[in-house]
C-alpha cells in the first residue's frame, strides 16, 4: 500500500507537466485598425482579397463611397468666400483677399498655410517656385476622389471601361476610363447638389455602383481640366490644366433669383501656341464630360488661336488686345493696341511697327466702334449657345482682366450684387502665380504691386462707369443700359438671356 502510494507521487507530477497548456491570451495592439462596416469601411466588414490593388491605389484620390456626403468646393476659397462681406460701391476702399493664403500677396508661408513669421517678402520669381513645389497651395481647383473597384471585378475583362454619372439637378455625362483601371477620379463637382454613378466594363458589366451628396457649405462650382506638364521647361510653375475656371452659377440675385449651374463658366486658357500646358487628351475628355459645348477666345493679337481647343465646340475669337473700359469700346486704347487692332484685324500693311505707330483721332475713335461691335457679338454668341443647350465657356489667356470684364457684365445684367460680384472676381487671386499675377509684369512691377484684386485697374476701371450709367438704379440698370444703349443689344435679348440663366 505504502508503495502504490508513493509511486503516485512520483507519477503525478509526469502527468501534469506533460499536459497540453492553455495558450496564454493575447491582448491586441493600440494602434491595431479596427473596422466600421457601418461607416463604410473595409466594404462594408468584408476581407478584401489579397493581392496588389492596395499598391494601385497609392496614388489615387481619397475614395468616396456609396452614401458619402463630401466636400465639393476647395476649402482655402471657401473660407474667403464665407468670412467676406463687400457692400456696394465700396471697391476703391479696401479688399480682404489678400489676407487668405491664396495665389500671391508678397508674403511667405510655410507647408500648412501659415506666415512666416519672420515677415520675409517674397519677388514674383521666389514665389513661382514655391507654387512649383507644391508649397503653395491649389486654391483654384475644385476637391477630387475616386471610385475604386477590385481587379477581381473586372472579370477577365482588358476593354476600357465607362463611368456614368447623374445628379439631381437633370446632368448628366459618360467619361472613358483606361483599360485594366481599378478606379476613376471625379472632380468639379456641384455644391449641394446629389450624383448617381456607375462603372461598367466593355461587355456591360458593373464593377462599381452608388450615390453621394456634396455639402451646401458654399455655392461655389469649381473646374479644372487636366494638362501635360514638363517640368523642365521654363514655365512649368504655371501648373498644367485649365486653371482659373469656375462657373458662373449659384450667385443670389437681388430679386430673390439665382444664376443657374452650368449654363456659362469662365476661366484661363484652353491652349496655346507654345505650350503644352493647358488641356491634354484626358483633360478634353473632361471638358466635353462637364458638357461644355461652346468657347470664347478672349486673347489678343499675339496669342490668339481661331480654333477651338476641343474640336466640335462652338467658337468665338473676336480678337480682345485689352481689357477693361477699352474692351467695352468706351474709352481710347494705347496707340500700341489700337496699331494692332488697325495691322492684324483691319489688314493695315503700312503698319510695320506697332510700337512706334500714332493713331490719328479717327483711328482711335474707329477702334471704339468695333470694340462695341465685339461686345455685341460676344453677348449674342452666348445668349445663342444657352439657349441652344451648349454651355459657354470663356477665357482669355490667364481668365482674369478681359474674362473679368465680361464676368462682370454677365452676372451684373443678370442682377447679381455688385458686392458679390467683386468676391466672385477676386477669386483669380487664388490661382497659381502666373494668374493672379503674370509674368508680363514681372518688369515692371518686381514686387509686384499688381495683383486681382477688386482694387485693381479692371474692376476699379469698369464698375464706376456702370454705377455712373445707372444713376440712381441698380448696377443692373446700369449694364442693361450700357447693353441696349451703346453696344446695340435689345431688351428683348437681355430678357431673353435672364429667363435661360435665372431660376
Amino acid at each position: 500500500m505504502i508503495k502504490r502510494f508513493l509511486t503516485l507521487l512520483l507519477i503525478l507530477p509526469v502527468i501534469a507537466f506533460c499536459a497540453p497548456q492553455a495558450a496564454p491570451q493575447q491582448e491586441e495592439p493600440d494602434n491595431q485598425e479596427q473596422k466600421d462596416p457601418e461607416n463604410g469601411d473595409n466594404n462594408g466588414g468584408e476581407e478584401q482579397n489579397p493581392g496588389d490593388d492596395a499598391e494601385l491605389y497609392a496614388d489615387a484620390a481619397p475614395e468616396v463611397k456609396n452614401g458619402d456626403i463630401v466636400q465639393a468646393t476647395n476649402p482655402i476659397v471657401e473660407k474667403f468666400l464665407n468670412e467676406v462681406n463687400y457692400e456696394d460701391k465700396t471697391y476703391n476702399v479696401d479688399t480682404k483677399v489678400l489676407d487668405y493664403y491664396g495665389g500671391f500677396n508678397g508674403k511667405a508661408y510655410n507647408e500648412n498655410g501659415e506666415e512666416d513669421p519672420s515677415g520675409t517678402v517674397l519677388d514674383w520669381t521666389t514665389a513661382a517656385y514655391y507654387q512649383h513645389k507644391g508649397i503653395w497651395p491649389d486654391g483654384d481647383k475644385p476637391m477630387k476622389y475616386s471610385i475604386r473597384w477590385k481587379t477581381a471585378d473586372l472579370g477577365g475583362e482588358s476593354g476600357k471601361l465607362n463611368l456614368h454619372m447623374e445628379d439631381r439637378l437633370g446632368w448628366k455625362g459618360d467619361l472613358e476610363v483606361a483599360a485594366g483601371s481599378v478606379y476613376v477620379e471625379i472632380t468639379n463637382l456641384v455644391p449641394n447638389d446629389s450624383y448617381n454613378y456607375k462603372v461598367t466594363t466593355a461587355g456591360g458589366k458593373i464593377v462599381a455602383e452608388g450615390s453621394f451628396q456634396t455639402k451646401a457649405s458654399s455655392t461655389l462650382h469649381q473646374v479644372f481640366f487636366n494638362g501635360a506638364s514638363k517640368k523642365s521647361e521654363a514655365k512649368s510653375y504655371q501648373a498644367a490644366g485649365a486653371r482659373n475656371c469656375r462657373d458662373l452659377g449659384g450667385w443670389p440675385t437681388l430679386d430673390g433669383k439665382t444664376v443657374k449651374y452650368r449654363k456659362i463658366y469662365r476661366g484661363g486658357r484652353l491652349n496655346e501656341r507654345w505650350e503644352p500646358y493647358p488641356l491634354n487628351k484626358q483633360g478634353q475628355k473632361e471638358l466635353l464630360f462637364e458638357g461644355i459645348g461652346a468657347e470664347i477666345d478672349l486673347r489678343g493679337s499675339d496669342d490668339i488661336i481661331k480654333e477651338p481647343a476641343v474640336a466640335g465646340l462652338e467658337h468665338c475669337h473676336p480678337v480682345i488686345e485689352e481689357g477693361g473700359k477699352v474692351m467695352l469700346g468706351v474709352t481710347n486704347p494705347s496707340n500700341k493696341n489700337c496699331a494692332k487692332w488697325l495691322k492684324f484685324d483691319q489688314g493695315r500693311s503700312d503698319i510695320s511697327d506697332v510700337s512706334n505707330y500714332t493713331p490719328t483721332a479717327d483711328e482711335l475713335e474707329a477702334f471704339q466702334i468695333a470694340y462695341r461691335g465685339k461686345m455685341k457679338e460676344l453677348f449674342q454668341f452666348v445668349l445663342t449657345n444657352v439657349k441652344n443647350n451648349k454651355p459657354v465657356h470663356f477665357h482669355c489667356s490667364l481668365g482674369r482682366d478681359r474674362t473679368g470684364t465680361l464676368d462682370i457684365i454677365l452676372l451684373g445684367v443678370l442682377g447679381v450684387r455688385e458686392g458679390i460680384i467683386a468676391k466672385e472676381y477676386e477669386l483669380t487671386y487664388f490661382a497659381p502665380v502666373g494668374y493672379c499675377v503674370s509674368s508680363s509684369d514681372k518688369a515692371s512691377n518686381p514686387g509686384p504691386i499688381f495683383k486681382n484684386t477688386r482694387m485693381a485697374w479692371v474692376y476699379s476701371d469698369v464698375v464706376p462707369y456702370f454705377w455712373q450709367m445707372a444713376g440712381s438704379g441698380t448696377f443692373a440698370s446700369g449694364i442693361e443700359k450700357y447693353l441696349t444703349e451703346v453696344v446695340g443689344i435689345t431688351k428683348a435679348e437681355i430678357d431673353e438671356f435672364r429667363s435661360l440663366m435665372l431660376e
